[in-house]
C-alpha cells in the first residue's frame, strides 16, 4: 500500500479523508508517510488517535498530548466547546443530548419492550449529564469552580449517582426532599396534632440546594431532578420499573459513568494538569499563551472502553470548536477496532459533515464494530 502511495497527491488525502487497508506493516508505514508530510502551516489541526502513544513518541513530543494516565497530558475543556457552539450549546439540555449521541452505544432492539427500556434508560442518562453541566455552570456562577467544565462536571457525580440510587431505594420518601421547593411550600396557618407529628422530609444538603436552586433557575419552581425517569410521587408509585430504567441508564452508559468516576476520585491529579480551551486552540494553536503545533494527540489508556469515552468526547469537542468558528478537523485514526469509538465517529461526521475529516485503518474489522455487551 506505501509503495502506491505516490499515485496519489498527499495534500489530497488530507483534504478528502479516506480508508487505509492492507496489513499492520503497510498501514503503520502509511501512517508514518502521511505524519511525516503534514503540513504546519494549514489553518487545520490534525487530531491523531494513537493508542499507545507510540506515534506521539516517534513525533518527538512536539503536539498536544491528551492522555488522562499522563502527568505530562493535557485535559481538554471539552464540554465549553459545545456548550459554547450557536446550535449544540442553545441550552443544557441540547448539549447533553449531542453528549449522549455521541458516547452512547445501544443495542439493537429486539421489540416494542426493548425499546421502551432503552428510551426509558436513555432518557435517565441525559438528565443526569444534563445535571452534571447545571452543576458546572453552578460553580462557575459561585466562583468556585476549577475553571474546566469537563473536571466540574464530573465534580457532579457522587451527588448525582448517589440520587439515582436512593430514588429507588426510598422512592416516594426522597422524592419529598425535593418538591416543592423549600420557599415555595405553602405554610398553612395553623395545623393539626396529626400534622404536626408526622415525619418532616429530610432536609437538602447544601449540594443539594445548589442542585436545586440552579434547577429553579432553568426550569422553574416545581423542577424535580429525574422527575420523569426516576422520582415517585407517592407510596402507591413505588414498583420495579423505575429500577429497571435505572439499571438500562447504567448500562448504555457504563463506560460514561466509570470516566466521570475517574475524574472525580482523582480530582486534584486533574487540577495539575494544564486545561485547554479547545476553540482557542483550534483557532490559533494557543496553549497557555504559548504556540503548539497544530496536531493533538489523544493516547489510549489501560482501559480499552473508558479511554475510548474519553477520545470520542475530546474529539467531539475539537469538532464543535471546529465548526462554531468554521474550521476544519482532521482525524488521522490508525486503527479504529483499537478503541470502541465506531458509532461515536460515524455519529459526529453525520453531525458535522464539513467541520470533520476522517482517515480510517483498522486491523479487526469485527472487534471495530462490536456493540457495548448490555447484558
Amino acid at each position: 500500500m506505501t509503495g502506491g502511495i505516490g499515485y496519489f497527491d498527499v495534500e489530497d488525502i488530507w483534504e478528502r479523508g479516506g480508508l487505509m487497508l492492507g496489513d499492520k506493516t503497510e498501514r503503520a508505514n502509511t501512517v508514518n508517510y502521511l505524519m511525516g508530510r503534514w503540513n504546519h502551516d494549514t489553518g487545520g489541526v490534525l487530531v491523531v488517535l494513537d493508542s499507545d502513544g507510540g506515534l506521539y513518541e516517534r513525533y518527538g513530543g512536539r503536539g498536544m498530548l491528551v492522555d488522562f494516565e499522563s502527568a505530562n497530558g493535557a485535559i481538554p475543556d471539552v464540554y465549553a466547546a459545545i456548550l459554547n457552539h450557536g446550535r449544540f450549546g442553545r441550552s443544557p439540555r441540547e448539549t447533553a443530548k449531542i453528549i449522549a449521541d455521541v458516547v452512547i452505544r445501544e443495542r439493537q432492539d429486539r421489540g416494542s419492550n426493548d425499546q421502551f427500556w432503552s428510551m426509558s434508560g436513555r432518557q435517565a442518562l441525559l438528565e443526569y449529564i444534563e445535571y452534571s453541566l447545571l452543576m458546572a455552570y453552578a460553580v462557575k456562577r459561585d466562583g468556585v469552580g476549577s475553571g474546566n467544565a469537563l473536571l466540574d462536571s464530573s465534580s457532579a457525580h457522587v451527588l448525582l449517582a448517589g440520587l439515582m440510587d436512593r430514588l429507588i431505594a426510598r422512592g416516594a420518601d426522597e422524592s419529598a426532599r425535593w418538591r416543592p421547593l423549600p420557599d415555595a411550600r405553602p405554610q398553612p396557618r395553623y395545623s393539626s396534632y396529626k400534622q404536626q407529628q408526622e415525619p418532616q422530609p429530610e432536609p437538602l444538603t447544601n449540594e443539594e440546594l445548589t442542585l436545586q436552586s440552579v434547577l429553579k433557575e432553568f426550569y422553574g419552581d416545581e423542577a424535580m431532578p429525574f422527575g420523569d425517569t426516576l422520582a415517585i410521587y407517592t407510596k402507591n408509585g413505588q414498583t420495579n420499573t423505575t429500577s429497571c430504567i435505572l439499571r438500562t441508564a447504567r448500562a448504555i452508559g457504563r463506560d460514561f459513568f466509570e470516566l466521570n468516576r475517574i475524574l472525580n476520585e482523582e480530582m486534584e491529579f486533574y487540577k495539575t494538569l494544564d486545561s485547554v480551551n479547545l476553540a482557542r486552540f483550534i483557532d490559533s494553536n494557543e496553549v497557555k499563551g504559548s504556540v503548539a503545533q497544530n496536531v493533538l494527540f489523544i493516547v489510549g489508556g489501560t482501559a480499552r472502553d473508558v479511554s475510548s469515552i474519553a477520545a470520542i468526547l475530546t474529539l467531539l469537542g475539537c469538532v464543535a470548536a471546529a465548526d462554531g468558528a468554521k474550521h476544519k478537523i482532521t482525524c488521522l485514526i490508525p486503527d479504529i477496532s483499537a478503541w470502541n469509538i465506531l458509532d461515536g465517529g460515524a455519529k459526529l461526521k453525520e453531525l458535522f459533515p464539513a467541520a470533520l475529516k476522517l482517515i480510517v485503518g483498522c486491523g479487526d474489522f469485527f472487534r471495530a464494530a462490536r456493540r457495548t455487551d448490555m447484558s
